[in-house]
């Protein structure tokens, strides 16, 4: 598909304890699990962090790192760096602790972006909130983005000046009906059930 991967594993983790993005799975690092799964069907796969070190040194040999350009932490820092870093003009924003990427969902939420009139964003909505990271984005969000100006991705989408097309479950179900792409995990307890 003509679009890039970008993983966010740039957060404190706070609420897990230790980065997750170093977590074992599948034989290797979560971060370089996911970057090499997301490379089967994008040829620009890349981490996004604030800083170099939050990279696994499995997944920083094989693929491209790209840190925030902002000040501000955050996200949205993230969703910046990534879209000016991309080398395709859409993006598949995800996170490190989203460990279940389905080239599926991928490929249908691309599909939806394109036939809806390739709108700034394409993004799940799923009881009665946002899901950012198994999105796809536009190059042309980029411009509408600015540090400072909304507290995240929530904030972002409800008031901002964004174009954002929702998926509701049963479209995406279309795609992964068990909706194993909006699997993710914040803490210690939540991680057991995925290893």
């Amino acid at each position: 598909m003509p679009l890039s991967v970008a993983v966010l594993m740039g957060g404190k983790s706070t609420r897990f304890g230790s980065p997750k993005a170093f977590l074992p799975f599948r034989g290797a690092s979560l971060a370089a699990h996911l970057l090499r799964e997301a490379s089967q069907f994008s040829a620009d796969a890349f981490a996004v962090c604030r800083q170099a070190d939050q990279v696994p040194p499995d997944a920083a040999v094989e693929f491209r790192i790209v840190t925030d350009q902002w000040e501000q932490e955050g996200p949205l820092a993230g969703l910046h760096a990534a879209l000016t870093s991309a080398k395709e003009q859409v993006l598949f924003l995800t996170g490190v602790d989203m460990p279940f990427l389905k080239r599926e969902a991928v490929e249908g939420l691309f599909h939806l972006w394109r036939s809806e009139g390739c709108p700034d964003a394409v993004v799940p909505r799923y009881e009665g909130r946002w899901e950012p990271l198994c999105s796809i984005w536009s190059y042309q969000a980029l411009r509408k983005l600015e540090p400072g100006a909304y507290r995240g991705f929530q904030d972002l989408i409800n008031e901002g000046p964004l174009r954002v097309n929702p998926v509701l479950p049963g479209e995406l179900r279309k795609f992964d009906p068990s909706l194993w792409c909006l699997a993710g995990f914040n803490t210690r307890t939540e991680w057991e059930r995925f290893v």
